[in-house]
């Protein structure tokens, strides 16, 4: 874009050049021509550039090569890309360098898939990208976040520029989730010989930052002491915002104080953490220096102080900075007018805050916040259900702030109908999940006492948050102040239920016991499958012997939730006298029932069993029945039997669902069977119309992992259509750790450590793959990147049932009675294992 004062600069710069041509006697040719374009270009000045053109028109040099090419990168690089196409079309034969104008000027517009066409364009018609083409493509890519796709061009180039490797390493820097990249990145940009540059340097600080990876900003602010950047302007302020960040005041403060010649950005970034670190006083104090030194403000800078003014609760000196900005001319710019009426909402000065509301030309959905909350926090609950009415007719999106504010002021002048109207929009805009609206909306209804409304709410409503957990409480209690629980069960099965999601089963154990009916089935169904599903298996074994002591008989949904609670404790014990009780009550037909029974056989390792009870079923018409048959084949390593059961499956004409192909994807992957296993993954969407989920990806990409084709995997992992989840990457991170490809391996540990990083088998699996690819010194840095992060390895632990006593056993074990003979027979069962020739990889094996 054109710059301020630069055309008049840049004709100024022409007229003079002309008359020294024409006092000599001479004309301007098309290389002086060129010359002007090339200055026009680099000033942004398009008014210049457009006489310099007439006049090239005119003395008929627009068609010359030099001058073409001149006047194509300057309207390129005035963003007039329109004028600079009809200039293009108009060479003949155009060179790399009017190709990656023209590309450059598309990315430089924002028209990136333009620019990757013309790339497609350029190399179709024979002309080969130069160094600069390919750093103008790495860059686009970049800005499409096809990460992947422009780190595989900068790996084939020849010789990467340090340019190059910065368009990556930006674009990495840049991305949410995608941070750890850059640290590679930077090693293989050292290990090519390439120097560091300042954007290198800042682009990897922005990054440790965003993820507060301490120790590695740290390093890379050390490197960048060493090459001599550290005081440029540029990276300075990337480490304060790193150490910032990181909560490490001081050390920012010491870069701060050693920077020389500091720049706005630098005193912006400082302010901001010591607000951010609750150094409110510190932060006005800076200011008053910033102020005594004569330097410019600019909005950061006010937002960050006025943010203070407002934490301190100092209503003069906000005045006064508010003054301030008035007097700097910054009073109408959003950000400041924002933050500015947030301080007086804070302040409670509700009369100055709609007056600085008023004043805002063009008002966004902070700025209705702001004062919103500002209404209901100062009692004026009435004037901000208004203000919402007003936001949506100004066609301003309500956001979680303002709807669950606005609930909460109906809540408290009891306007419930006006409540549910808000509760309708919040449905509308998908907001009702979000765990502020859904405690302010369980509160409205519990107040006004729907109870049912409530619990629906709370049902839609992530139980681990313990916003929603406070509104359960608050919901419980009027149920016991009101004595609905007296009158109602079915709303303490659903408390009990709830409690127990939110993984609290102190009290839903407490609430079992007040529950004043004992003889309806239902409630214990209700009650015994919620222990089960929420890894409370042993208390589900508890309440289904207390069912039976109160002569309450099961039916089939209970023997399904109860087998479910043996198949979580692999209780074959159990599951053999369920299995007795099932058939003395007649249930042993019943698709549910013997379905759980499969499920419940196979889960145990019994799988004869667990064929038997599928055999003695007449009717196998259900689709579940066959489903839990496949799968406990599948998981049991029975992958012929699996395939064997799918095929039989469809000669019988059951319909497929998604569980029966994760059955036989799961067979396939056991049985290397990867061309069978690629086909029917494909069929599911486009024979079956099932999309595949989740799972059903990981055991795709388990299949092409153990068939080594990881390439394969990756191509499937970009195309899924979501971002791979943690079971995803650690299916690839461990087909890459049995086939020994540690670069591949190190990029999938790397995601999984930004989406899991405190789960400890990321670390163990990557240390392991450098350890089997015989990289010792690489495993010794993932173990010790584990014990940085303070990652801690939950220790392995089975059990065992013999007769009526289940004993457990964790790593390392010695508290059991008859540890020493258990040991004596392990260290024979080892010593037999490394004997026998069938075991392969023994290293590996212990290593697991």
């Amino acid at each position: 874009m054109a710059r301020p004062n630069n055309p008049a600069a840049a004709a100024a710069a022409f007229e003079a050049f002309r008359h020294v041509k024409l006092s000599a006697g001479e004309r301007p040719d098309q290389f002086d021509l060129a010359a002007v374009l090339s200055a026009c270009a680099r000033l942004g000045a398009l008014a210049s550039g457009t006489q310099v053109h007439c006049d090239a028109v005119k003395r008929g040099f627009s068609s010359g090569g030099f001058c073409a090419a001149a006047l194509l990168n300057m309207y390129a690089r005035c963003s007039r890309m329109g004028d600079a196409r009809r200039v293009f079309v108009g060479i003949a034969c155009p060179d790399a360098v009017c190709w990656t104008s023209m590309i450059s000027g598309y990315h430089r517009a924002g028209r990136y898939q333009e620019a990757l066409s013309l790339i497609s364009r350029m190399v179709t018609m024979g002309s080969s990208p130069d160094q600069v083409t390919c750093v103008t493509v790495i860059s686009t890519l970049a800005s499409l976040r096809r990460l992947e796709d422009a780190t595989t061009l900068l790996k084939r180039m020849p010789a990467p520029s340090p340019v190059a490797w910065n368009a990556v390493i930006s674009g990495y820097a840049q991305q949410s989730g995608s941070e750890h990249e850059v640290f590679g990145l930077y090693k293989d940009m050292k290990r090519q010989g390439q120097w560091p540059s300042r954007s290198t340097f800042a682009s990897m600080l922005s990054a440790a930052a965003n993820v507060t990876a301490f120790v590695e900003g740290q390093q890379v602010h050390g490197a960048a002491v060493r090459y001599g950047l550290d005081t440029n302007v540029f990276v300075g302020s990337s480490p304060i915002n790193l150490y910032v960040k990181c909560g490490c005041i001081g050390e920012a403060m010491r870069v701060f104080d050693f920077s020389c010649g500091k720049n706005i950005v630098m005193w912006n970034a400082m302010l901001n953490g010591l607000v951010r670190n609750e150094l409110q006083e510190e932060a006005i104090q800076m200011f008053r220096y910033m102020f005594r030194l004569g330097l410019e403000a600019d909005e950061f800078t006010f937002v960050s102080v006025l943010g203070a003014c407002a934490y301190m609760g100092s209503h003069c000196l906000g005045r006064q900075v508010h003054c301030v900005t008035m007097k700097n001319f910054m009073d109408a710019n959003l950000f400041v007018a924002n933050a500015t009426l947030d301080m007086y909402s804070k302040f409670g000065a509700i009369d100055d805050a709609k007056t600085i509301f008023n004043l805002i030309a063009y008002k966004d959905s902070v700025s209705w916040n702001a004062l919103i909350v500002g209404l209901a926090h100062n009692e004026e609950e009435e004037e901000a259900i208004h203000m919402l009415k007003q936001m949506n007719l100004d066609r301003i999106t309500p956001d979680e702030v303002s709807l669950a504010t606005v609930i909460n002021a109906c809540s408290n002048i009891r306007a419930t109908v006006t409540g549910k109207q808000i509760h309708c929009l919040a449905v509308k805009y998908n907001i009702c999940s979000n765990h502020a609206v859904g405690s302010s909306l369980i509160d409205l209804y519990s107040k006004h006492g729907d109870i049912d409304s409530s619990r629906k709410v709370l049902a839609q409503v992530d139980a681990s948050s313990i916003v929603p957990i406070n509104a359960l409480i608050a919901v419980h209690c009027y149920t016991l102040k009101s004595g609905l629980l007296n009158d109602d069960t079915s709303l303490g099965v659903s408390l009990i239920g709830i409690y127990l999601k939110s993984k609290m089963p102190e009290d839903a154990n407490k609430l079992l016991i007040e529950v004043p009916d004992h003889k309806s089935l239902l409630e214990w169904t209700a009650i015994i499958s919620g222990y089960a599903q929420n890894g409370y298996s042993s208390q589900s074994f508890l309440s289904f012997w207390r069912m039976r002591s109160y002569d309450v008989h099961s039916d089939e949904a209970t023997f399904a939730s109860i087998l479910k609670a043996c198949s979580e404790m692999t209780s074959l014990t159990d599951g053999k006298e369920i299995h007795g009780l099932i058939v003395k009550s007649g249930f042993d037909s019943y698709e549910t029932a013997s379905s759980s029974l499969i499920d419940m056989y196979s889960k145990c390792g019994d799988i004869t069993s667990s064929f038997e009870a599928f055999k003695q079923v007449k009717n196998k018409q259900g689709v579940t029945l066959w489903n839990s048959m496949i799968v406990g084949f599948a998981k049991n390593g029975y992958a012929k039997e699996a395939l064997l059961s799918f095929q039989k499956m469809q000669e019988s004409q059951i319909k497929l669902d998604e569980i029966t192909f994760l059955g036989f994807l799961t067979a396939c992957a056991h049985a290397g069977l990867i061309s069978e296993g690629w086909h029917y993954f494909d069929s599911m969407s486009k024979v079956y119309g099932l999309m595949p989920r989740l799972d059903h990806y990981a055991c795709f990409i388990d299949l092409l992992g153990r068939g080594g084709l990881l390439q394969e995997a990756q191509e499937v992992i970009n195309q899924m259509p979501f971002r791979p989840d943690g079971v995803i990457l650690a299916t690839y991170l461990a087909a890459c750790r049995m086939h020994k490809d540690e670069e591949r391996g190190k990029i999938a540990a790397n995601k999984l450590a930004e989406l899991e990083p405190q789960n400890s088998s990321t670390y163990v699996l990557l240390s392991s793959l450098h350890a089997v690819a015989g990289n010792w010194s690489e495993a010794k840095i993932a173990r010790e990147a584990m014990r940085e992060k303070r990652v801690t390895k939950f220790p392995g632990c089975s059990w065992i049932t013999v007769g009526n006593k289940t004993s457990s056993f964790f790593v390392h074990d010695k508290k059991h009675p008859d540890s020493l003979s258990i040991y004596e027979n392990l260290d024979d069962l080892t010593g037999m294992m490394k004997k026998d020739d069938d075991v392969e990889d023994y290293d590996m094996l212990i290593s697991a």
